[in-house]
């Protein structure tokens, strides 16, 4: 078998990186939001709204175009209350416009298009556990 990814390799790769980031929530007391959240946050992207479908309630494709910019990097469709954007159109814009494609899959997890899960189309998916969320947790997880 040919592995997909090495997760192991990858955190080995950043291990000190990663383990001081650990410990400085840890140390903080801080385990939702705080100091790593705000620097973070201020990573230099902003950012661009665009509009719904009315009966989705996902990101509208034909409305993306039109918002695609210089700076633009990274295409980012919600999947909401279990039902999955439209992902095929999406990946096709973020191809043609060299865009990078993130699903959030916080809202929908197990929903599928055509049979293939969300959080497997895109270069990268997050799947996050805030107790509101479909699947919650305690804190923030994801």
């Amino acid at each position: 078998m040919i592995p997909f990814s090495d997760p192991l390799a990858s955190y080995l790769a950043n291990k000190m990186e990663i383990d001081e980031a650990i410990q400085r929530v840890l140390d903080s007391g801080w385990y939702v939001l705080g100091k790593e959240v705000n620097a973070f946050e201020e990573a230099g992207c902003s950012p661009v709204f665009t509009d719904i479908d009315p009966v989705s309630r996902c990101i509208d494709p034909k409305s993306i175009k039109e918002k695609i910019g210089p700076k633009t990097r990274a295409i980012m469709p919600v999947h909401i209350y279990g039902q999955p954007a439209e992902m095929h159109k999406i990946l096709e814009i973020g191809k043609a416009h060299q865009l990078e494609v993130i699903e959030d899959c916080s809202q929908a997890h197990g929903s599928e298009i055509d049979g293939q899960k969300v959080g497997t189309f895109a270069n990268l998916s997050a799947f996050s556990c805030y107790p509101t969320k479909n699947l919650g947790g305690t804190g923030d997880g994801g």
